[in-house]
């Protein structure tokens, strides 16, 4: 089942009105945004709609905006610029080049974040002034590896400082325990020594 489809039969009746009524919205937003129906037009659509559906009321809640990062909100935005007069040829160049310049954007924007990723990494050096094992490291490092939107960059972006603190960090955390337990053997060993 696609993203949007449903299942009638596993709503209540209050949920599939509701959710019928919202595809109403979506519909005529559809409309209007292709030009199939005009603004003048959109209620008497509405109306027609909600008779048809037996629908009691509109939806009382807007349709979500489609995100302008998806590729179908980008196609549609180059299609937008195309004059309907150049051939196939002339729009898909004028749609490559769209293309094109998005993924310049996107290599900016991983090499922005990239740099500040690298002027956060000195920052804490410097001001805290504490090596590669203190409990700020700790923090910083523990937030990019966890957090929304860093987590999903150092997923696809290679940083040289991250993996190198992240892999210092892990081996140090054991070494307080390694320690413990060479102590613990020691004083064994000195428990079940016998003098020759």
């Amino acid at each position: 089942m696609a993203k949007n489809d449903f299942d009638c039969t596993t709503l209540t009746p209050e949920q599939r009105d509701a959710r019928l009524a919202l595809d109403v919205e979506r519909l005529l937003r559809f409309g209007r945004k292709h030009k199939l129906i005009k603004e003048l037009d959109e209620l008497v659509a509405r109306n027609t709609l909600l008779d048809l559906l037996q629908l009691a009321a509109p939806s009382e809640t807007k349709p979500p905006k489609e995100d302008p990062a998806t590729p179908a909100a980008l196609l549609d935005a180059w299609g937008k610029k195309l004059d309907e007069a150049l051939d196939a040829e002339d729009a898909f160049d004028a749609v490559r080049a769209e293309f094109n310049a998005q993924v310049r954007r996107r290599e900016d924007a991983v090499t922005a974040a990239g740099d500040a990723l690298e002027f956060a990494f000195d920052f804490m050096e410097r001001i805290y002034n504490f090596g590669e094992t203190g409990q700020e490291m700790v923090v910083f490092v523990n937030e990019l590896a966890l957090g929304p939107d860093s987590a999903p960059y150092l997923a696809e972006n290679e940083c040289e400082r991250f993996e190198q603190y992240s892999q210092k960090l892990l081996l140090h955390q054991g070494d307080d325990e390694i320690l413990a337990e060479l102590e613990r053997d020691d004083i064994r060993a000195e428990e079940h020594s016998t003098e020759f």
